[in-house]
């Protein structure tokens, strides 16, 4: 599901990962959910996002 926004690899997840808040809902977040990822799912991207 992360490859159709263009997330390919660990350094695509670090450079979502350093975005905004804002930038990240607004770009990714709207995105991924319009295709399927849960809310929960995002949650747990956010909380993995923040160990890398």
């Amino acid at each position: 599901m992360l490859q159709r926004v263009g997330i390919r690899g660990t350094e695509h997840l670090r450079a979502v990962g350093k975005l905004s808040e804002e930038t990240r809902n607004r770009e990714v977040r709207e995105e991924v959910l319009r295709l399927g990822v849960t809310v929960v799912e995002w949650a747990i991207l956010l909380d993995k996002l923040q160990s890398l």
